[in-house]
């Protein structure tokens, strides 16, 4: 019932509605206005910032939350919503959001037409033809007088004339018209003899057009305007495409797996709907996909696996007896997918073939899942697992991958923000995993992934064997700075309250919205493909694959700051083209303290954990800056190039 719905649930349902109508979400959201309304304005706040980083925003909250803002008449939502459409991928953010819905909505929330007034100066093009309409609708809605209106869009027209924006010229010579504004004559002809109207969006002769109709023009316009108007509701929204699609219902189990394990291009969501409204029929196929990955270690964990399937359909496993000199590369589609519904159904039964092929210590099995390793695995693992003791075979094990015995660690940090082990007792179990690791000579990675999950949880009672194990040098391999130490054990409240946050932030609530968010088609690795393409040359051989991201940080870094960074990259000198860096000239040690300054936290983002960053491969945090000093965020940046 809506009533007894919490303002996170709500919130939840707005975010992950995903093509279903969220008629309880919306009406809970009603009863509890008051306690809802800053919070809906986080929502639009969150997604700018999100999308300005250049992450793909597949939430649909912040659109629900601005339906629900004008139907509450909250003026003091404005501005958020303004800000949120001056980033520069506001399309991506709102989508037809912008022409259908836009105007309406600015004309009930504005005072006056002055609330645009900077917005229109240099925003996105839609954007600012969807601000004048609203001018337009405000008269519609009797807000202000049609005076007032055609004044304020003439001089906007004179603006754009006289810095010859032929976009915004052509948006005013569309609402002068529509306003039959008979006095701006004379400016529209200034349009037209400096060629500035775009004809793609109206006519030569749309203005004389429409003053010719008159009185009756106008009115036309206005009842246009009421009609869609009244459509821009919460209530409209129910009829939108978008909400009444249901392609999956013609679907069955066959044809799910199909469209999950064949190679795509574009996210099958009809059949991930499917999956996530039959969990108990789909599970056990989902396994079989794990279970289907090729490897020759899969007896290690979780229990032996059976062959006894071996001769089923073929979707389950991307193996060919027929062609063993095929190069060609394994189809990773359904591994990703089924990963995510397992954990999104909190599927425990999927633990072991899960376990089996992450721990695989053939390295090209661990390759198929890149994605998640660098991104999700400890999340998956932590809500899948039922105690760390599953978890710690792998996390010991020096022959599998890196930074999957990372995420064993890391994993135990989730099932404390998941409520499944109090914060006290994984903190001593972790303590243990370090003690252990550290008296293995061998094991120059353990120690720090240990001590890194020990931090994210303010694990105080570790605080002398971390520094202990600072000074021994144990720590360098993530990269642990004895200040990131103190920093976490002085308020390690404060640490665990910012872990916990960017868990919630992060966890995977709905496998469509979580998967769309996925570059499918692999344009944006073309895109890195060109951006590259006039990289600089490094001096020396086996350069570590963070040599991807270094062209970029001549441009955000000073000399002084960037020998110490190179060094511990493993980059003794480079030419960018202005001149070499080189680092004969500086002490070994001598700024390594200003290291932990340039390279983000590994988890979340917060100031108050360690970064987790080795000399060859990068282990960030998803969300955190790019260490190249662009601005973005580390996956939409140098994470694809890194796994290169």
């Amino acid at each position: 019932m809506a009533s007894s719905m919490t303002i996170e649930q709500i919130l939840r349902d707005l975010n992950y509605c995903d093509g279903e109508y969220p008629e309880a979400a919306f009406q809970a959201a009603r009863e509890q206005r008051d306690e809802i309304v800053p919070r809906l304005i986080e929502l639009i706040e969150d997604a700018a910032e999100r999308a300005e980083y250049d992450e793909r925003v597949t939430t649909w909250g912040h659109i629900g939350a601005i339906f629900l803002l004008t139907e509450f008449d909250e003026k003091k939502s404005l501005p958020a919503i303004l800000s949120s459409l001056c980033i520069s991928e506001v399309k991506g953010l709102y989508g037809d959001f912008i022409t259908d819905s836009l105007p309406h909505v600015a004309a009930r929330l504005a005072d006056s037409p002055e609330d645009f007034e900077d917005i229109i100066a240099d925003a996105d093009d839609d954007v600012r033809g969807a601000l004048l309409n609203a001018v337009f609708g405000m008269v519609c809605d009797d807000r202000i007088t049609r005076e007032t209106a055609t004044e304020y869009v003439r001089d906007r027209l004179s603006v754009a004339c006289s810095g010859d924006d032929s976009p915004l010229a052509t948006r005013c010579v569309e609402i002068l018209a529509k306003l039959v504004a008979k006095e701006a004559q004379d400016d529209v002809k200034v349009v037209l003899e400096g060629d500035l109207l775009d004809t793609d969006i109206i006519s030569l002769d749309y203005f004389e057009e429409q003053l010719a109709g008159g009185e009756a023009t106008f009115l036309k316009h206005r009842d246009d305007y009421k009609k869609r108007s009244s459509e821009t509701t919460i209530e409209g929204l129910r009829t939108l495409p978008w909400f009444n699609d249901h392609s999956d219902d013609e679907m069955d189990l066959d044809q799910v797996l199909q469209a999950i394990c064949e190679p795509f291009t574009e996210l099958p969501v009809a059949a991930i709907r499917w999956a996530r409204k039959h969990p108990a029929e789909i599970t056990p196929h989902l396994i079989r996909i794990i279970e289907g990955m090729p490897g020759d270690t899969r007896e290690n964990y979780g229990g032996n696996h059976s062959d006894e399937d071996d001769n089923d359909e073929d979707y389950y496993s991307d193996d060919d007896d027929d062609d063993d000199d095929d190069e060609s590369e394994i189809n990773t589609n359904g591994y990703n997918v089924a990963m995510y519904l397992l954990t999104e159904f909190n599927a425990k039964e999927a633990l072991p073939a899960i376990l089996r092929a992450v721990g695989d210590h053939n390295r090209d099995v661990s390759d198929l899942l890149i994605d998640i390793i660098n991104y999700d695995l400890a999340q998956m693992l932590g809500r899948l697992a039922d105690s760390p003791d599953q978890l710690k075979p792998i996390f010991d094990d020096l022959d599998v991958e890196m930074d999957v015995r990372g995420d064993m660690a890391t994993a135990v940090v989730w099932m404390v923000t998941e409520g499944k082990l109090e914060r006290s007792e994984a903190n001593k179990i972790l303590q243990q995993w370090l003690e252990e690791r550290r008296s293995d000579d061998e094991d120059n990675d353990g120690p720090g992934y240990a001590a890194s999950a020990l931090l994210q949880l303010g694990a105080t009672e570790a605080r002398h064997e971390l520094l202990e194990a600072w000074e021994a040098g144990e720590l360098e391999d993530v990269f642990i700075e004895k200040h990131d130490i103190i920093e976490a054990m002085d308020n390690p409240d404060r640490t665990f309250a910012e872990t916990m946050s960017s868990c919630r932030s992060d966890r995977i609530e709905h496998t469509v919205v979580e998967l769309q968010a996925w570059d499918w088609s692999g344009e944006d690795d073309e895109l890195e493909d060109d951006e590259y393409s006039d990289a600089p040359d490094f001096d020396g051989e086996n350069l570590p694959s963070f040599g991807n991201l270094i062209p970029r940080l001549p441009q955000n870094y000073s000399a002084e700051e960037l020998v110490p960074m190179m060094q511990a990259m493993g980059v003794k000198s480079f030419e960018d083209g202005e001149g070499e860096f080189d680092g004969s000239d500086y002490e070994e040690n001598g700024d390594s303290g200003d290291l932990n300054r340039l390279v983000p936290p590994s988890y979340g983002g917060s100031s108050y954990r360690p970064a987790t960053i080795r000399n060859a491969d990068a282990k960030i945090g998803r969300n955190d800056p790019c260490p190249c000093g662009s601005g973005k965020k580390y996956k939409k940046c140098c994470a694809n190039v890194d796994q290169e």
